[in-house]
């Protein structure tokens, strides 16, 4: 196979590539990051057949405009990447930046002459491209890691390729194109389908946030808690670190909701999970148990110090009031022994009745006298 069949193959492989992202952008929504790649990858298909397959009066523009179309697709490729990884590149900036890099192309008006300087200068943009994107694919782990390191492994292949044009003649020149362009083949296979393994592990991440979240509060929901709340107890039956869990239900909600409509309940929801999580420990795990129940599993916390988070949860959700103002009631409860957390959630919605009987706003902890007021300045 020849060199203009290869580069054929690959701008084929590519456009399918890029047909591939389209299609997946379509299917799942405005995902950031599929559409930079297919224009990315679009560009590169356009760039390379114009750039190699071309002759007659007009083939210096053909290679400069083909030359900028290939960084061009890389520049794109990068902002794709950066935008799926949640970050906020300046799309112009980055494509000004890869249009000036390749400006001294304009410079070399001998397609056949300077193919040396201008393959040196065009590869080590994409390198250097390259680079960018590994680094910022390295951070995430899975799939993006493993495509972090393709993309490497190209820079590396972009540099000594270069490097091996400029110190070879021109006989042995054939060989390393032909080995460059099968290698730009496979990555065009390899990073085309990780690129969509990624898209498919985000969704899929996606799918079990929404599985295990509320979606109004953004708290995990009873599945996700439950599935947390398991690991940290597998954790506790070999080190035997004291858990508690505090159950926390809003007073007279049902008046918000038929008052004043459920928008305004959904706020008052709202305020009162952003106010009690900015209260809590980094390591506590904060769940929407339904309706207007919440639940706290509070690792490492003994009865007094639970008794204390309840007090301090309270007493922040006093001093910042959502509108209309809501009162919450918490039951708590602390294992002992070998308890479970069916038993221990059970204690604590057991002492939250407590708390309601008794006249709602308080907190009770299970088989004890406590109480905690709100306004009557400590617990009695």
């Amino acid at each position: 196979m020849d060199s203009k069949t290869l580069i054929v193959v690959l701008s084929l492989l590519i456009a399918l590539n890029a047909a591939i992202l389209l299609l997946l952008n379509r299917l799942h929504g405005e995902m950031p990051g599929p559409r930079d790649w297919a224009c990315g990858a679009a560009c590169i298909t356009v760039g390379v057949m114009v750039a190699t397959q071309h002759g007659g009066r007009f083939a210096f523009a053909a290679v400069a405009a083909g030359n900028w179309l290939v960084v061009a697709g890389y520049a794109l490729i990068f902002i794709g990447v950066q935008r799926f990884c949640g970050l906020h590149p300046r799309a112009g900036t980055v494509l000004l930046i890869a249009s000036l890099t390749v400006a001294p192309v304009l410079a070399m008006p001998d397609p056949d002459g300077d193919a040396v300087a201008r393959g040196v200068l065009v590869g080590a943009v994409l390198g250097c491209f390259s680079i960018a994107i590994a680094a910022t694919l390295a951070s995430g782990g899975g799939v993006q890691r493993l495509t972090a390191g393709v993309f490497a492994i190209n820079a590396l292949m972009d540099f000594v390729y270069g490097a091996w044009v400029l110190a070879t003649p021109a006989i042995g020149r054939g060989w390393a194109t032909t080995v460059f362009l099968m290698w730009t083949i496979m990555l065009a296979f390899v990073t085309g389908a990780a690129l969509a393994l990624m898209i498919s592990e985000r969704l899929r991440d996606e799918l079990d946030r929404q599985a295990s979240h509320d979606p109004l509060t953004d708290l995990l929901n009873r599945r996700g808690f439950d599935l947390v709340a398991d690991k940290l107890f597998s954790i506790r039956s070999r080190d035997m670190h004291p858990f508690s869990v505090l159950m926390i239900d809003l007073d007279h909600f049902k008046r918000v909701n038929d008052g004043h409509g459920h928008e305004t309940g959904d706020r008052v929801l709202t305020h009162v999970a952003r106010t009690l999580a900015t209260h809590l420990r980094a390591e506590d795990v904060f769940a929407r148990w339904g309706g207007e129940e919440f639940i706290v599993l509070m690792p490492n916390c003994d009865a007094e110090q639970a008794v204390e988070a309840a007090q301090r949860l309270r007493t922040a959700l006093a001093q910042h009031p959502s509108t209309p103002r809501v009162t919450i009631s918490i039951g708590i409860a602390t294992s002992g022994g070998d308890e479970g957390l069916t038993g221990l959630k059970r204690r604590a919605d057991g002492a939250l009745y407590e708390a309601k009987a008794e006249g709602r706003d308080r907190a009770v902890a299970a088989g004890t006298a406590t109480r905690a007021v709100v306004g009557s300045g400590g617990l009695g």
